[in-house]
């Protein structure tokens, strides 16, 4: 079986969770300027204030600025002085004060002053959410705590950030919850598992839908055909036998909406 929608599940909620990162500091205002095919940093008059210098760069976040120099990238401060040297094949902001970078087609974490704290050998990783952070090795997923502990085993295709606890895993294209020891909350039985960030999670059981509990017990039986809208101040929007349906936090039909006025959420 093709890895191809693991992959994008993967790839929806790494994306998804980024949010999760500190960018509340945006920097003091510069901009990459392009200039002959080289990039500098201006402020809000023009005035360049780092000098053209580099093939690619990113904008500043909490005082620091992601830029490529030939091949390697490397991070500047706002005086444009190097904080991680150009010797990495990719640098990305960090998350929970750790930066994730790429070495020789490894990934591993520095922190703020570039020194290396979780060694390159996961291939890839993710960002760090609730202390954890994803990383596959040998091809399985697993997880990682600040230090580099290896505290979940590498036992699964896939896996999600954690969020107030739990994290969606993948074995076998199936799906289930772990708490952040580990624990399998919900059995690795379903086609997918969404928003598990929710009080209720949607999850689907031989091609229909149901909700879980945030200790993996059957909320709501799985009987919806799509959920059209989430849980959200204590109703959600579903798909049965053809007809939009408005239901409580107990499975319970409120109320029957139009197609036109079901909401953008859909998935099935």
């Amino acid at each position: 079986m093709s890895n191809k929608p693991i992959k994008l599940l993967i790839l929806f909620l790494c994306s998804s969770f980024f949010l999760s990162c500190d960018t509340s500091q945006q920097g003091p205002g510069l901009m990459p300027n392009l200039k002959n095919g080289i990039y500098g940093y201006v402020d809000s008059t023009g005035t360049v204030i780092i000098p053209h210098q580099f093939q690619d760069v990113r904008v500043y976040m909490g005082g620091r600025a992601f830029v490529r120099k030939k091949y390697m990238w490397g991070v500047i401060n706002t005086r444009g002085r190097v904080v991680v040297d150009f010797k990495y094949d990719d640098v990305w902001e960090p998350c929970e004060g750790l930066l994730v970078a790429r070495k020789d087609g490894f990934w591993g974490f520095l922190d703020s002053t570039g020194r290396e704290v979780i060694c390159f050998k996961y291939a890839p990783v993710q960002d760090f959410s609730e202390g954890r952070a994803g990383a596959s090795l040998d091809g399985k997923w697993g997880y990682i705590n600040h230090r580099g502990d290896e505290i979940i085993p590498f036992a699964f295709d896939a896996v999600s950030y954690f969020h107030r606890g739990l994290a969606s895993v993948a074995k076998n294209g199936k799906w289930g919850l772990v708490d952040s020891l580990g624990t399998v909350v919900a059995e690795l039985k379903y086609e997918v598992i969404n928003g598990y960030w929710m009080d209720l999670i949607p999850a689907k059981l031989n091609g229909r839908i149901g909700f879980l509990g945030r200790q993996g017990n059957v909320a709501i039986p799985f009987q919806y055909e799509a959920v059209i809208r989430g849980f959200h101040d204590g109703h959600a929007v579903v798909l049965l036998n053809g007809n939009n349906l408005i239901i409580d936090e107990h499975g319970h039909a409120v109320k029957s909406l139009p197609k036109s006025n079901s909401g953008h959420d859909h998935w099935h």
